[in-house]
């Protein structure tokens, strides 16, 4: 469909104005803040594990798209996506993990919305935009 979709940016975890993936010293506030999210989201919570693994078990549950990145490996490539954006999208799980999301860029890509979804990520701040 060419009807535009609205996108509702919200980090999930912040420090000091940017996202993080929580190290291993901050994983008992990452547990709390886990079992929080999946709280207010009304979700199973997730079992004991790495962030990683926890965090990527409750957007599992979740019916709006979702992708993670790692920010610490150079050209930010995604290394989770959850059914909700397969479905969105139609891209698999295997087309899209280990790719930087420029790959979801096409000719009509408007330069603003790129740029204030690329803002919100810098920040760590929300962002509602239309695509």
């Amino acid at each position: 469909t060419d009807d535009p979709l609205t996108l509702d940016l919200t980090p999930v975890f912040r420090h000091k104005g940017v996202l993080l993936t929580p190290s291993v010293s901050e994983a008992i506030s990452a547990d709390r803040q886990l079992r929080s999210f999946a709280s207010s989201m009304g979700l199973k919570s997730a079992e004991p594990g790495t962030w990683s693994a926890m965090i990527r078990s409750l957007l599992a549950q979740v019916s709006v798209a979702a992708v993670l990145t790692d920010m610490t490996i150079p050209g930010l490539p995604l290394i989770y996506c959850n059914e909700a954006f397969t479905s969105l999208t139609g891209y698999a799980h295997s087309d899209v993990v280990g790719r930087n999301c420029r790959f979801l860029q096409g000719p009509s890509t408007e330069g603003e919305v790129v740029y204030a979804i690329a803002k919100a990520i810098r920040t760590g701040s929300r962002a509602l935009v239309r695509v």
